[in-house]
């Protein structure tokens, strides 16, 4: 009873105090705040760390993916341009077996001259080989293929003076007879000039019309 008269006693506003006080939430250490700060700093970096990854990680990945785009257009680039080449070496090879190379091996180059009939040089005048022994030593050589191009065909012309022409006219027939494949590329058609037309009918001649009007 003694102890209660004491605490009774005391004024109303000292127990209040005492209540406040003891009911007063405790403040947070200085040492937790620290902690706590430090462990917001870390998790900030480790995100802000984490995002540079990523964006690195971004960025190598699109690179490679432009190395593979330009090593796959180089590759197609390279195979072009041997499919180029190669369509060329093939090019230059008929059925025939006959290339650039060999024929170079074999090939000479002879400065004609187209004489006019009876017309004769002085011993001192330089002098070449006629237009048509040229022609005709050229298709006496011929053993695979012959090719012309020429605008005008008046091999068999009834003129005296043309005999020459006619001959030459002769010695194709002759070659187009024994399977040797004469090729003529010629601006008029084969039904407006007949010996286009009997060359065209004979063995494996071919006749390449180029319409230049």
């Amino acid at each position: 009873m003694e102890v209660r008269h004491d605490w009774l006693s005391s004024s109303p506003h000292e127990g209040f105090e005492q209540m406040r006080l003891k009911s007063r939430p405790r403040e947070p250490s200085p040492s937790l705040t620290r902690v706590g700060a430090n462990f917001y700093s870390t998790v900030k970096q480790q995100d802000y760390s984490a995002s540079v990854w990523l964006r690195r990680k971004d960025k190598l990945e699109h690179s490679q993916q432009r190395c593979i785009v330009i090593f796959a257009l180089v590759c197609c680039f390279a195979i072009l341009v041997a499919l180029i080449f190669s369509a060329v070496d093939i090019m230059g090879e008929d059925e025939d077996g006959l290339s650039e190379k060999n024929c170079q091996n074999n090939c000479r180059v002879a400065l004609v001259e187209n004489i006019p009939e009876g017309i004769n040089y002085s011993d001192s005048a330089p002098s070449h080989l006629s237009l048509f022994q040229g022609w005709m030593n050229l298709l006496n050589m011929a053993e695979k293929s012959v090719d012309i191009v020429s605008s005008q065909w008046d091999l068999n012309h009834s003129h005296p003076s043309a005999c020459q022409g006619q001959r030459l006219f002769e010695k194709l027939l002759e070659l187009a007879s024994r399977n040797i494949e004469i090729k003529l590329v010629s601006d008029i058609l084969p039904v407006e000039s007949k010996v286009l037309n009997d060359l065209k009918t004979k063995g494996k001649t071919k006749v390449f019309v180029l319409l230049c009007h």
